[in-house]
């Protein structure tokens, strides 16, 4: 049984209009930490409080502690107490103030209530100088226990390994001179493995049945000389990791390997010493099979090809050889192959630059020069004036179905728009005097009218220039293409032009007939 007494003033608590003292609630846990360290048990321990705000104060202690052990000690206030008791009662009396107010601790029936609930043991905090001035009853009881040394400032206790004796005045005391419930020193008690245990002095689990020893192994590894790398507690390890010198059984050499390995399922590492046909000593390692194929770079000069080599293989054959052929493969590109590869230009690896030759369409191919032109999959140009192709350049068109809309004063075409049209090319000849006063050469359905005296070619020339021989006639009809914007006799057109474009819209359907450019 210990009373400490303390002159750390309370705080008042607002919400429950109670009184707390911060001082004496770090105290206590701090104790009943340092009580469970000695092996008593949670069950045996009882926290008792005169205020409900205090109650609340070391409830907040136990959890920030985050001991499941702690958290399970009986906490509650003396007035819910009465009639219970416990091994070991740890009391906080919480009052002290400026004021000099006791509160109710002072009543005799619940001081007597207070100091009789423990059964083993008996630990009382508070401001007994306070209480003493104020209280007849505990006058009496301070003066007892002056009597008999059981109040003080601070707690005496001590070590129950090396009895060395300490003193705790605040909670923080208890950690730094029994962090483990003993002592500062260290445990030094001999294991059953032979070590010694490191921790700090601790009076629970002295038997140390389940303390695991941290220690290196120091036994021996079965099978070799070495010592265990793990760790005391741990099972040695069965293999022997360590690296050592070992003599290879087929050859020889000197490997350096882990200590449990069989020597005899390592590869020799070593290069091997034999000598190849060619005179060169073997590229392979010793426990491989020999080299077939000479690494070794030398100055070639004696092939069929003609060809010399600065550095090559010294196996290398003419079928190696590295000097670009740049052969004619057929089309405008040159061979892009070795002179091994292709045979010495019997056989030329096939052209992989991007083919360009211009298909059906006017497209250019973009396939590999070497591989057969596939159909155009450029869209489509061709149109009318109903709709336009949604399909691939190299697809059939889907035919328009319309009515053809070819057709002028004179003559009207009845086809359908896809097919060949049945009317005749309108040629009528135009009469309107153009504002120049020269009559026009064009034709009357053309939208433009032609005047040859005054308009020329866009490179100078004269209109009536000789070009496909139809501008020299007298009666010679002139239009202009509106696509070019060149200027042709429509009887050239007639003669020359518009049976090859026909056919070409036919055959091909993306050449336009209103220009020259697909012609």
């Amino acid at each position: 049984m210990f009373f400490i007494n303390h002159s750390h003033l309370e705080e008042s608590c607002d919400e429950t209009h109670s009184h707390a003292n911060k001082h004496e609630a770090h105290f206590l846990v701090a104790l009943c930490r340092y009580l469970l360290q000695q092996g008593y048990s949670s069950n045996q321990i009882a926290l008792l409080t005169t205020y409900t705000g205090q109650m609340f104060a070391i409830r907040d202690c136990l959890q920030a502690s985050k001991t499941e052990e702690l958290e399970q000690v009986r906490l509650t206030t003396v007035d819910n107490f009465q009639g219970e008791e416990s091994d070991v009662i740890l009391l906080s009396l919480v009052r002290s103030n400026k004021d000099e107010k006791v509160g109710f601790i002072k009543v005799e029936n619940r001081a007597c209530v207070a100091l009789s609930r423990a059964k083993k043991g008996f630990y009382c905090i508070g401001n007994f100088d306070l209480l003493s001035e104020h209280s007849d009853i505990w006058r009496k009881i301070v003066a007892d226990l002056k009597a008999s040394g059981n109040i003080g400032n601070a707690l005496p206790f001590s070590c129950q390994i090396h009895q060395d004796e300490m003193t705790a005045e605040t909670a923080e005391d208890f950690s730094e001179k029994a962090p483990d419930g003993g002592c500062q020193r260290p445990c030094g008690v001999r294991l059953k493995c032979g070590h010694a245990c490191r921790q700090l002095c601790h009076p629970r689990e002295t038997e140390h049945k389940n303390y695991l020893c941290g220690e290196p192994c120091g036994r021996t590894i079965k099978g070799c000389d070495h010592l265990c790398s793990n760790s005391c507690s741990e099972p040695c390890v069965t293999r022997c990791s360590e690296m050592v010198d070992k003599v290879l059984p087929g050859c020889g050499h000197i490997l350096k390997m882990k200590c449990s390995t069989d020597p005899k399922y390592a590869e020799c590492k070593e290069r091997c010493d034999k000598i190849l046909s060619c005179g060169h000593r073997c590229q392979s390692y010793c426990s491989k099979p020999c080299t077939t194929k000479c690494k070794v770079r030398v100055r070639r000069t004696d092939w069929p090809c003609g060809h010399e080599i600065a550095s090559i293989a010294c196996s290398a054959t003419s079928v190696d050889c590295t000097v670009r052929c740049e052969g004619d493969l057929g089309c405008v590109h040159q061979c892009s192959g070795h002179c091994g590869e292709c045979r010495m230009g019997r056989i030329h690896k096939g052209c992989t630059k991007e083919c360009k030759r211009v298909l059906v369409c006017s497209h250019g191919c973009a396939e590999r020069c070497s591989m057969p032109c596939p159909p155009c999959s450029k869209a489509c140009e061709n149109r009318c004036i109903h709709s336009t192709c949604n399909q691939t350049c190299g697809e059939p068109c889907i035919p328009c179905r319309y009515p053809c809309p070819w057709e002028c004063q004179h003559h009207k075409c009845y086809k359908k728009c896809h097919e060949i049209c049945d009317r005749p090319r309108c040629n009528e000849p135009c009469v309107k005097i153009l504002p120049c006063y020269h009559i026009c050469r064009g034709l009357m359905c053309e939208a433009e009218c032609i005047c040859t005296i005054c308009t020329k070619q866009y490179n100078g020339d004269p209109i009536t220039q000789i070009f496909l021989g139809g501008e020299e006639d007298e009666d010679a009809r002139f239009i202009r293409l509106p696509d070019c914007m060149h200027i042709f006799a429509v009887s050239d057109l007639d003669r020359y032009l518009w049976p090859k474009v026909f056919f070409h819209v036919i055959l091909n359907k993306t050449a336009t007939v209103d220009g020259c450019s697909k012609t």
